[in-house]
């Protein structure tokens, strides 16, 4: 099991014992890591303040976003791995950015660029779903801002369920049942 820590880096547990992999030329045993994510691959990405990462074992750690320098801060919040492979890096005011290929790409939106981007999702239709300190945001298979009925509350947890519901966790709002489309009518609802 991988596991992030604040101001003490990343590391995993294998049943016996845990191991902390911090090092000074990955960022330093003070690294906050903010998100882990094991891709398809098994590389396992790295979302802390000062950097995004890849890590794909041994010495094999790759920087995407950011740098190891104490002075750097990219403060990326989230990753998301949609159903095509890319990986999703939502920042705290810095925008979204997307890795396809071995190539990262900023998506380009002033609304993106203005927001703390705390989670993400992809809903079957191939839409990415991002929960903010301002509300819920949705970006359209075409990776456009796509307007939707308002939820202004700050939304930390997102999850699309097998029926295409996304269900959204705020802070101190409770639990939302927010999108369901029906399969059948195409209609779209909420709750």
């Amino acid at each position: 099991m991988w596991f992030g820590l604040y101001r003490n880096a990343f590391g995993f547990y294998n049943d016996d014992a845990s191991s902390y992999l911090g090092r000074r030329e990955w960022g330093g045993r003070d690294l906050n890591v903010e998100f882990l994510l094991e891709s398809k691959d098994g590389a396992v990405w790295i979302a802390s303040e000062r950097l995004a990462a890849r890590f794909t074992g041994g010495t094999n750690f790759m920087p995407i976003l950011g740098s190891t320098n104490e002075d750097s801060l990219c403060h990326v919040t989230s990753l998301l791995e949609d159903s095509h492979g890319r990986i999703w890096l939502g920042t705290a005011k810095r925008g979204l950015y997307r890795w396809e290929a071995g190539t990262l790409a900023r998506l380009t939106n002033a609304t993106l660029d203005q927001r703390i981007i705390f989670t993400m999702a992809e809903d079957p239709e191939g839409q990415i779903w991002l929960g903010t300190e301002q509300g819920l945001i949705c970006c359209n298979s075409n990776l456009e801002v796509k307007p939707v009925a308002p939820l202004i509350t700050e939304i930390r947890a997102l999850l699309v369920d097998r029926q295409g519901v996304l269900w959204i966790g705020t802070s101190g709002n409770g639990l939302v049942r927010r999108y369901h489309k029906d399969r059948k009518s195409g209609a779209e609802g909420r709750t």
